[in-house]
């Protein structure tokens, strides 16, 4: 296929992959998908016009759509939008072709000496030929750049990265990365000073071997000048030592960013909405991007709140539990906002920022989709909505999960479905550890007339663990005694 923005292959084909695409995805697959592509900043209009071009990059895994794309934009410092353009790049092996021969390329730039820079559009365009290119061809590639026959420093390059990242061994990593190449001469005392540093913070091999997979140089940076102050910096706020590891293996690339000119400029914005330390470090072990999001980004979200007569305590609640809601672009943020308001949404509720926080998550077309799923039970749009005002996380549960749940209450315990529909949080309860054991009880209760006709049907779901078994189990299990087992026997199913 070809890599070139403009190159197509034919309309015919192009429709049977993009059918064949669509049919082998479930619509909670394609959604979440789409969600990884949003959460680097594609717009919705952007991953549709990636998928026209190339419908194959919605059979990637999540995992693998997250790992090429974290690679491109943190590693090689590409706007979202460069990447969604070349997705054919994604398809290739991150370990054992994109990363080694993306060194290679940046062997040139940041060793030999050229001009060009990692951003440049014609770096990219050599980048991505070579990656699509087979190993001969990334020769010439090399060659032409260096224009002269170098081909023992190609070799050199080339060897060390494939053997470099397609390590799992974080015990092998020094010994590879300072073996036979001409790139740095780095040590392996500074690499194993680095995972020293890391193990002091609590990292295990694991953690080390993941950072080594995802974001290599890493172990290149000066140990005391660059890592250590971010590892302090992020102990200094209240990140525990448990968390430190988890904090930096979502995210290795802040390892790279400025501590003064961004990471601390960040922290203290967000402190100054206000945020306690305790909601900041929620944020931070939640997605730890939020250090490495533009400010300026944040505040335009921010404004916007303010300006609708959202509550500092709401706009503070809302950045700390959904960081990646306030990242979005800030037009199509303020156009959530102008959605929920025309709902009906109160801004000095918290339900507001609720809603506006599945607006954000929730393309136009996917929402439609789940509305359509609801009047399958002869439920009105109106209905639909009045649950949505209630309780907004109903328009994030999966189809797959809507279906299960309204077929278990409609079919099995015989309720009409704008009773279930009334009470919507009982959508976001797990099946088969809460409403299925709990109804078995209830339904039995019922018919040995323990309790009324005129019994709050989804009053007993809202309960905690411990208060229903004590109301609804232990104390009728002398009556019934079977009592115990028809729940457990509901919880094993």
């Amino acid at each position: 296929m070809n890599l070139e923005p403009g190159g197509r292959i034919s309309l015919l084909k192009i429709c049977s992959i993009a059918l064949h695409s669509s049919s082998v995805s479930s619509k909670e697959a394609w959604e979440n998908k789409v969600k990884v592509y949003r959460s680097f900043g594609l717009s919705d209009a952007e991953v549709q016009s990636a998928f026209r071009a190339h419908p194959l990059c919605m059979m990637l895994s999540e995992e693998k759509i997250s790992q090429g794309m974290d690679f491109f934009v943190n590693e090689m410092g590409w706007s979202p939008a460069i990447v969604a353009r070349w997705l054919t790049a994604l398809f290739y092996h991150l370990e054992k072709r994109i990363i080694p021969r993306c060194r290679v390329i940046k062997g040139l730039v940041e060793v030999e000496g050229f001009g060009s820079t990692l951003l440049s559009p014609e770096l990219r365009r050599t980048v991505l030929c070579a990656i699509d290119s087979r190993q001969n061809h990334l020769k010439v590639i090399f060659l032409e750049n260096r224009h002269q026959d170098d081909s023992n420093l190609f070799n050199s390059l080339f060897k060390s990265s494939c053997r470099l990242f397609s390590s799992v061994s974080s015990k092998d990593f020094p010994v590879v990365l300072s073996r036979e190449t001409s790139v740095g001469k780095h040590s392996v005392k500074k690499v194993e000073q680095v995972k020293t540093l890391f193990r002091n913070y609590g990292f295990d091999e694991s953690h080390i071997s993941h950072i080594a997979r995802i974001q290599p140089k890493v172990f290149l940076y000066n140990p005391q000048n660059t890592l250590l102050p971010k590892l302090d910096f992020l102990r200094s706020i209240g990140v525990s030592n448990a968390d430190i590891p988890k904090v930096i293996m979502r995210n290795p690339a802040l390892m790279g960013r400025s501590l003064e000119k961004q990471i601390w400029p960040c922290y203290n914005f967000l402190k100054s909405l206000p945020l306690s330390g305790k909601e900041v470090v929620m944020m931070v072990n939640r997605n730890s991007r939020i250090l490495a999001t533009n400010v300026e980004k944040i505040a335009g979200n921010v404004q916007a709140m303010q300006q609708v007569g959202v509550p500092p305590r709401s706009i503070s609640y809302f950045i700390s539990r959904f960081p990646a809601s306030v990242q979005r672009d800030n037009e199509k943020f303020r156009k959530s906002l102008d959605e929920v308001i025309s709902m009906g949404f109160n801004p000095l509720r918290l339900m507001f920022i609720l809603a506006v926080r599945v607006r954000c998550e929730t393309t136009k077309p996917t929402w439609d989709y789940k509305v359509k799923v609801f009047k399958r039970f002869g439920l009105s749009g109106e209905a639909v909505m009045s649950a949505f005002r209630l309780h907004p996380g109903c328009m994030n549960v999966s189809e797959e999960k809507v279906l299960r749940v309204m077929d278990f209450f409609i079919n099995k315990m015989k309720w009409e479905p704008i009773v279930v529909i009334r009470s919507p949080a009982v959508l976001l309860y797990n099946l088969e550890k809460r409403i299925i054991p709990r109804c078995n009880v209830i339904t039995l209760l019922m018919q040995k007339g323990f309790l009324k006709e005129n019994f709050p049907l989804m009053s007993f779901l809202k309960y905690s663990e411990v208060d229903f078994l004590n109301k609804f189990v232990y104390n009728y299990k002398d009556d019934l005694t079977q009592l115990v087992d028809v729940y457990r026997q509901g919880m094993a199913l």
